[in-house]
């Protein structure tokens, strides 16, 4: 992937292990929710009771963080 990256003029950045998680992690709040089968694919945070599409959810914390690295 990397490669190809390079290839098409884009940028790539290795994210931490972390954000393996992410779709178990609040965008919102960053709280981590327990563990749920991959069959669910939406939850609501029992904190802030905000409602995720869990593949959304982790398309956007691990583009924030994806800005934030490029932001170093």
């Amino acid at each position: 992937m990397k490669d190809k990256a390079a290839r098409d003029g884009k940028t790539y950045l290795d994210i931490g292990r972390f954000f393996a998680l992410s779709s178990k992690s609040c965008r919102v709040g960053l709280n981590q929710v327990g563990s749920f089968p991959a069959e669910v694919r939406s939850w609501t945070c029992c904190n802030c009771k905000t409602k995720h599409d869990r593949d959304m959810n982790s398309a956007i914390i691990i583009g924030d963080e994806g800005l934030g690295l490029l932001a170093l």
